[in-house]
């Protein structure tokens, strides 16, 4: 694949998470996914929160590569909420 394949197979998968329901996202975590959103401020700084894709809370921090890493280390695949 080159550059722009990759860039078109990425888009593809969004739309196709896009569509779907809050049920059929949740049930996707089974299968490895998980999502990483803002949590808020601490002391004027962002937090993230790590979260598999049923919800369950996973870990929360400042630094998003941490949660990333984390993320790996449960045989998840994070996903970035903006």
């Amino acid at each position: 694949h080159n550059k722009t394949d990759k860039d078109l197979d990425y888009k593809v998968i969004l739309e196709k998470l896009s569509a779907l329901s809050l049920d059929q996202f949740m049930d996707l975590g089974m299968g490895g996914l998980s999502y990483i959103k803002p949590a808020g401020n601490i002391n004027g700084k962002p937090i993230y929160a790590l979260h598999g894709a049923d919800g369950s809370h996973i870990a929360t921090g400042q630094d998003i590569p941490t949660l990333h890493v984390i993320a790996s280390q449960n045989n998840l695949i994070p996903m970035s909420i903006q």
